[in-house]
């Protein structure tokens, strides 16, 4: 978690909560395509494949 930026960690919390691509961007005030490149970074370096996953990790850290 610690190799996340804050940015990455916003999104990384709004996926582990099931939002939406396009729901992530709207509450963050950034472009769709902005969260996917996030996202893209988040799974690799979390080394995750799904949301679930990454909802795993973060139950870990709460």
């Amino acid at each position: 978690m610690r190799t996340l930026t804050v940015r990455e960690r916003d999104v990384a919390r709004l996926i582990a909560n099931s939002f939406s691509n396009k729901k992530i961007g709207e509450k963050l005030g950034i472009a769709e395509k902005t969260v996917k490149v996030h996202r893209s970074s988040i799974y690799r370096k979390l080394k995750v494949r799904t949301p679930l996953e990454l909802f795993k990790i973060f139950e870990r850290y709460l």
